[in-house]
């Protein structure tokens, strides 16, 4: 394992002469309190975005004003649509993978799942007629306590998927869209069959490698593997030694390289950390950010990473450049608000855009210059 203190390169730009900056294309102000998830669409340029104020937001662009770098910067849009249904601050979002299925998935600390329904592109107007079809579609109700985080399992045939979520019940639950939301299978901290320990899950993700196969880190700072099929516990990851028995040592995120067997870990100790999915141990650890990491997002070639944090800042990396190397880093976009900074950071599947969310209320959408 190396194990590095360098934080990168502190001036908004990248090493280097003649290479593409990031740059703040679409600054979106609509949420009145933090905003907590983000989400893309995973073929369209369209955006989820949720938080603190209970609402769900849907936002809609025209591809070329977020990545053409001569287009002109513009800070004004409205949401195509705002969903209103949970009781609580929405946690996370996720959307689905199968083209027929235009749904989006929400969770929140009122301990439900919802579902809602996406407009197709015809719809592209924030103030157009009602449409039913575009609102709360089912809510998903099993666990006890908040939801603290979702992801899509595609099931190996690609024509469906699996949602599973994670809350601070100490459960792992797995639903089935195809039957609009039913529960299929539910395990804790050992997996199916064993007993149930109080350890609440922080982050969950399917592994892009492994099909059926979800990696869930636990408070404790431990990161496992389970097989979707059987519930089963089938690795558990290194990524405790760090661990000093407080949330300031705990994961916040966990993210899968989309062609590798590798997992990266976002940590309150600042640090981000790498581990190969075969071993399960840590080849690389780094202290990232000048406070607690609160996000990652690969892009869709693994060959870029972002972090954010809560030091309001955030840092693009090339992980596989002498270990891991900040190439830029995206400073004074977000402010402070009650101690949080940047609370998520998510790629474009397949554009070159970048959004970032924080706690001051504001989402912020970058692309090359």
């Amino acid at each position: 394992m190396t194990d590095s203190e360098s934080v990168g390169d502190e001036n908004n730009s990248l090493d280097g002469e003649g290479k593409k900056v990031w740059v703040t294309r679409r600054t979106l102000k609509s949420h009145l309190d933090a905003v907590r998830a983000i989400s893309w669409h995973p073929r369209d340029c369209a955006l989820a975005t949720a938080g603190d104020d209970c609402t769900v937001k849907l936002w809609r662009f025209d591809a070329s004003s977020l990545t053409n770098p001569h287009a002109r910067l513009s800070s004004e849009a409205e949401p195509l649509v705002t969903y209103r249904g949970h009781s609580a601050p929405v946690t996370s979002l996720v959307q689905s993978l199968v083209p027929s299925q235009k749904f989006l998935f929400s969770a929140s600390l009122d301990a439900t799942i919802r579902i809602w329904g996406i407009p197709d592109k015809a719809h592209s107007m924030p103030y157009a007629p009602f449409n039913p079809a575009f609102t709360h579609r089912a809510t998903l109700v099993g666990h006890s306590e908040a939801v603290w985080a979702l992801d899509m399992v595609p099931v190996s045939s690609g024509s469906s998927q699996l949602l599973v979520s994670v809350s601070a019940d100490s459960t792992v639950k797995l639903w089935d869209i195809e039957s609009r939301g039913e529960l299929r299978s539910t395990w804790g901290y050992n997996g199916v069959g064993q007993d149930l320990i109080r350890k609440a899950g922080t982050s969950v993700e399917s592994i892009r490698t492994q099909p059926n196969v979800v990696a869930v880190a636990w408070q404790d700072a431990v990161v496992k593997l389970y097989d979707v099929e059987t519930g089963k516990e089938t690795i558990q990851l290194k990524s405790d030694t760090t661990y000093d028995g407080t949330s300031k040592t705990q994961i916040n995120c966990i993210i899968s390289h989309p062609t590798m067997p590798l997992l990266v870990t976002a940590h309150e100790d600042k640090y981000i950390r790498i581990f190969d999915l075969k071993s399960g141990m840590c080849t690389h650890s780094q202290m990232a950010h000048l406070d607690g990491v609160t996000s990652l997002s690969l892009d869709s070639q693994g060959f870029l990473l972002a972090t954010g944090s809560h030091d309001c800042s955030v840092r693009l990396w090339d992980p596989f450049r002498d270990g891991v190397t900040c190439i830029q880093d995206i400073s004074s976009q977000h402010r402070t608000k009650a101690d949080e900074g940047v609370l998520d950071v998510q790629f474009h599947p397949t554009l070159q855009t970048l959004g970032s969310a924080g706690a001051d209320g504001t989402v912020k959408l970058y692309s090359h210059s």
